[in-house]
């Protein structure tokens, strides 16, 4: 995770934005005692880090000028949800 957060700041990322990375990405750290795999860890963490649903300032908190942006928002944000989910079940279920 150091090494990560590194990267994020070599990058040029907020020191805000590398808080909220560890943050999420320590929630991952409730696997551990299972043992999973490097590419296991690796793929909650990337699950947890997209995550933006959720909280103050999220992606929930969207306003539209007109009702098909808001419904391409929720279309897209329907399909992303979705995919959040199914890969966070896979990341769970690999060996």
């Amino acid at each position: 995770m150091d090494a990560l957060q590194e990267t994020l700041k070599a990058a040029g990322f907020s020191a805000r934005a590398g808080e909220v990375f560890g943050r999420k990405a320590d929630a991952v750290s409730d696997f551990e005692p299972c043992h999973p795999s490097e590419e296991k860890l690796r793929g909650l963490v990337a699950c947890a880090v997209a995550d933006v649903f959720g909280g103050m300032g999220s992606w929930n908190d969207q306003a539209f000028d007109t009702e098909e942006a808001h419904a391409r928002y929720e279309q897209v944000s329907a399909r992303l949800f979705s995919a959040l989910r199914a890969f966070t079940v896979a990341m769970l279920n690999t060996k």
